[in-house]
């Protein structure tokens, strides 16, 4: 039979829609109960619409029996890992691999995988399934109200979230007089920006490429859908706070894609009154908006700054070495 027969057609669809179900109804599942309680767990089709491009590729992959290089992954490369009576879809991932290693990721399961008991099981199998590519470690996300087993090398992101009216109706912070947020109407400070990051770099190497800067399409997406400012410190130009609407780990919030003070103001504890001022114009403008975002472990201070300004640890992205 021909592999886009319609009888082959339609077999993929179906097990597209069983897939489908059955990861939606994990998802939601497997969200943190603060989330649930502020209303920001997604929506079915949201979770949908951030889903089905990789259980499509997971189908037709298994369907087709695709070769592929490793150096040249035109698609997505994913597989249905079975263990336990849980299913997983892990992903191949070819970012940040400075070896050309890549890593596997568990997009989707039916368990937290921080919480699988046989580790050393699952990884042989992770293993024996992308043994082509040689990865080199496997990253997933543990909710942190959940118990993590799983036997880990590390943090590689955090997440944090917090209702915006919660974070605006917080005491005023520190040096929130000294802080003006302006909403932007162009990218004209993108040089300046830019500027911003490439000093930091000089000062904080071990930054460089953990944290990096938005691209001016990011941020254009911001300015046009979204929250795009610019931060000024006792009335100069001080930096960019930037967001936009996002599924994330079975949360829709609005997702802080940008927020970076220049260095000549850093340090001054100013990062609440960024944060509060932020969740301000926020609240006026989604008064139920729940505002996420990540900050990578290897920025202790963005970390120690957004739980100063209210936001809550809801999981982290955690890795495990093959």
């Amino acid at each position: 039979m021909h592999i886009d027969s319609p009888l082959v057609l339609d077999r993929y669809e179906a097990r597209i829609e069983e897939f489908d179900r059955l990861f939606i109804d994990a998802s939601l599942a497997q969200v943190h109960p603060l989330i649930r309680s502020w209303g920001a767990d997604a929506t079915e089709v949201e979770l949908h619409e951030t889903q089905r491009n990789a259980i499509r590729a997971l189908v037709e992959s298994g369907e087709r029996m695709a070769r592929a290089s490793r150096h040249r992954l035109s698609l997505p490369i994913s597989r249905l890992i079975e263990i336990e009576g849980h299913r997983l879809i892990a992903t191949l991932n070819m970012q940040n691999a400075a070896d050309e290693r890549p890593f596997i990721c568990l997009f989707r399961s039916t368990i937290p995988p921080g919480t699988i008991p046989d580790w050393s099981r699952l990884k042989r199998r992770l293993l024996h399934r992308f043994a082509a590519f040689e990865p080199r470690a496997v990253l997933f996300f543990h909710p942190s109200h959940l118990p993590l087993i799983a036997e880990t090398a590390g943090i590689d992101d955090h997440l944090l979230a917090a209702p915006a009216r919660e974070i605006a109706g917080m005491p005023k912070a520190v040096g929130s007089e000294r802080v003006f947020l302006k909403r932007s109407t162009s990218l004209a400070f993108y040089p300046r920006y830019k500027a911003v990051y490439e000093a930091t770099y000089v000062e904080r190497p071990e930054l460089r490429g953990e944290v990096r800067t938005e691209t001016e399409g990011s941020l254009a997406y911001c300015l046009r859908r979204g929250f795009l400012f610019e931060i000024f410190v006792d009335g100069k130009w001080a930096g960019v706070v930037a967001a936009k609407w996002r599924t994330l780990v079975g949360i829709r919030g609005v997702f802080m894609v940008e927020i970076v003070l220049a260095g000549d103001v850093r340090g001054q504890r100013l990062g609440p009154a960024v944060h509060q001022l932020f969740a301000e114009a926020v609240a006026q403008a989604e008064p139920g908006a729940v505002i996420i975002g990540t900050i990578s472990a290897k920025n202790p201070w963005s970390l120690k700054a957004a739980l100063r300004a209210g936001r809550i640890e809801i999981g982290a992205w955690h890795w495990v070495d093959l």
